[in-house]
């Protein structure tokens, strides 16, 4: 165990992502005149060894996903929040395969 072992893991950033033909790729708006509002960004801490629970809710109204689609949720994760904060790297932490209701 490293020094890396001592420290939590924080999130800020999420997406959702659809499989396709050519690999996972970021689901695109369903109308191109939409626009979403930004969001404050927050991390939230994730103790060394633990889970978390996420919630990540999607409108099919909005988004261009299908009923029976596979999709994921992809989330930015850092391990502190300076390096957060200073834009260093993401680690990418994706969710289970879903299907789209």
């Amino acid at each position: 165990m490293g020094e890396e072992d001592d420290k939590t893991l924080c999130y800020s950033r999420a997406h959702l992502e659809a499989a396709g033909k050519e690999g996972w790729r970021p689901v695109g708006l369903r109308y191109k005149e939409t626009v979403l509002g930004e969001l404050r960004q927050r991390s939230q801490e994730i103790a060394p060894n633990s889970g978390h629970d996420f919630a990540f809710v999607f409108s099919k109204d909005v988004f261009a996903v299908e009923r029976r689609q596979r999709l994921r949720v992809v989330f930015d994760a850092w391990h502190d929040d300076q390096s957060m904060n200073a834009g260093e790297r993401a680690t990418k932490l994706t969710s289970p395969v879903f299907e789209c209701p």
